[in-house]
């Protein structure tokens, strides 16, 4: 470890800088040691499981903490347009990859010509990207043309599930218009999903969402029930704070017991 003495901003904000010289795929471990201004300071580490031999002025520990906090130094995924299959053979490998690297522009996945959903592997989860804003949006959509199904069967789940996910758009237009060519369709017969915008809690919701011109289907044979969409918590149907701003627009959802539902 090196030694990262913060400067002060105002009020209760302090800033460090480390961490430089580092290259895709390092992963930068780091704590933090804060001492308060008592006459004799008490000293604490974030995180503190395993730190020990606490010291001050400046702040240290001689024993670092069992499990540091940490960050990996990710590749960026530039914008533009992605085809599957193509550019990825699924649906669920794109979203592997932009799960796990920088978004360096505005993305598309397009179902293109060919498409099957046989090789996906269900949920196909969409988690937070930190880079996600409103220029550096995800849509997922149909190439022109293009009439792909997504189907499969997952109970007490969603097919798509947006994890904390920020500017996701699901556009099931093939011509940029109101036509609805992408379909949608979980067979399970106990508490399918079609669509599930999922809050990670702590105030860590799924924002700025949008599904828009899609035919979202379930079983109708179902004994527990069914959701179109289900924007909640940790499980379907739960609690979950603040998804926010969410846009659904001219879809057909059908076969549910709940169109859409939002807890």
């Amino acid at each position: 470890y090196a030694a990262a003495t913060a400067s002060w901003d105002g009020g209760n904000s302090f800033s460090f800088s480390f961490g430089s010289g580092v290259a895709v795929s390092d992963v930068v471990r780091y704590y933090i040691v804060a001492q308060d201004s008592a006459a004799t300071p008490n000293v604490g580490c974030q995180p503190s499981g395993g730190a020990g031999g606490f010291t001050v002025n400046p702040p240290a520990v001689a024993t670092p903490p069992t499990t540091p906090s940490s960050y990996t130094i990710g590749a960026t995924l530039a914008g533009g347009t992605y085809s599957i299959p193509g550019s990825y053979a699924t649906l669920t490998a794109a979203v592997a990859d932009y799960n796990t690297r920088c978004a360096g522009g505005a993305i598309v996945f397009e179902l293109a010509a060919g498409y099957s959903s046989a090789g996906e592997a269900f949920p196909i989860t969409i988690g937070a990207n930190p880079d996600a804003s409103a220029t550096n949006t995800l849509t997922i959509r149909p190439a022109a043309g293009q009439t792909p199904t997504i189907s499969g069967s997952l109970a007490s789940g969603a097919l798509i599930k947006l994890n904390g996910a920020d500017y996701v758009i699901i556009d099931g237009s093939n011509s940029g218009g109101t036509d609805r060519s992408l379909t949608i369709t979980n067979s399970a017969t106990t508490a399918p999903c079609a669509i599930w915008v999922a809050s990670l809690g702590n105030g860590a919701g799924a924002t700025n969402n949008m599904v828009m011109n899609c035919n979202l289907n379930t079983n109708s044979a179902t004994t527990v029930t069914a959701y179109g969409i289900s924007v909640s918590g940790a499980t379907i149907g739960s609690a979950g704070g603040d998804n926010d701003n969410l846009t659904v627009q001219n879809n057909a959802i059908n076969s549910s017991d709940i169109g859409v539902y939002a807890n």
